[in-house]
């Protein structure tokens, strides 16, 4: 078994169900385990892609990108955000460089993209977030742990926050 602590692989590749590093080999459990690249033809920050294969981007200087598969072309959205995250559910979200949190509206399957963004007001000055299973997840500037309740593709900026204690 390879211990990816010691010096890093110079490549990986793919053999009948067994990777190949240099000197080593590891079986897989998964199958298939194959990295494909796929060519972008601009530089990214943050890349997410959702449950319907849709490509949501952002850029090292804040733009904000989308295409519908991994091979279209990218498109690029109003706002400028340095992250973006996508829920199970298909509602996107970013985040900004001063730390206000938005929601795409109106995403739908003739406009996948959306048409704008959205505050969720009331927020706290966040640092990052993250979404899962109708919740969205932050860590505010004072440290704190929040949660907002309530999202759906309805209502995609949610009920409310509440503190995470522990």
């Amino acid at each position: 078994m390879y211990n990816f602590h010691q010096s890093r692989p110079t490549c990986i590749r793919q053999i009948d169900k067994q990777l190949e590093l240099p000197g080593e080999q590891i079986t897989a459990n998964m199958s298939p385990l194959v990295w494909q690249q796929v060519e972008s033809d601009r530089p990214l920050h943050c890349l997410v892609v959702a449950n319907d294969g849709s490509n949501w981007a952002t850029t090292p200087n804040d733009q904000i990108l989308f295409r519908e598969t991994a091979t279209s072309p990218w498109v690029v959205l109003d706002g400028a955000c340095v992250t973006v995250r996508v829920s199970s559910g298909g509602n996107v979200f970013c985040l900004n460089r001063t730390g206000n949190l938005y929601y795409r509206e109106g995403i739908s399957y003739s406009c996948p993209q959306g048409n704008h963004w959205a505050p969720i007001t009331g927020s706290p000055t966040l640092l990052d977030f993250g979404v899962a299973n109708g919740v969205l997840w932050v860590i505010d500037t004072a440290q704190r742990i929040l949660f907002r309740e309530g999202i759906t593709m309805e209502n995609p900026k949610g009920t409310q926050y509440r503190i995470q204690y522990g």
